[in-house]
């Protein structure tokens, strides 16, 4: 009878680890989110002016097929 009521809360306390961890993990692409934008800029901007354009359009495309799902 014991282990039914351990294994209860073995099960409760993964289910508040999941969410926790999910947290977490939002968390941590949020707070990366500002070092990505600011690390992109740096290196497009050492690209010359014709290679601009395409890796900018390159990088645009990505994002949206991305969020599109392909």
């Amino acid at each position: 009878m014991l282990e039914f009521f351990q294994m209860v809360g073995d099960a409760i306390s993964t289910v508040f680890a999941w969410i926790g961890n999910i947290f977490s993990g939002l968390l941590s692409i949020f707070s990366l989110f500002g070092s990505v934008m600011s690390f992109n800029a740096v290196v497009i901007g050492w690209l010359p002016p014709a290679i601009f354009a395409f890796a900018t359009l390159g990088v645009g495309i990505a994002i949206v097929l991305f969020i599109i799902g392909r």
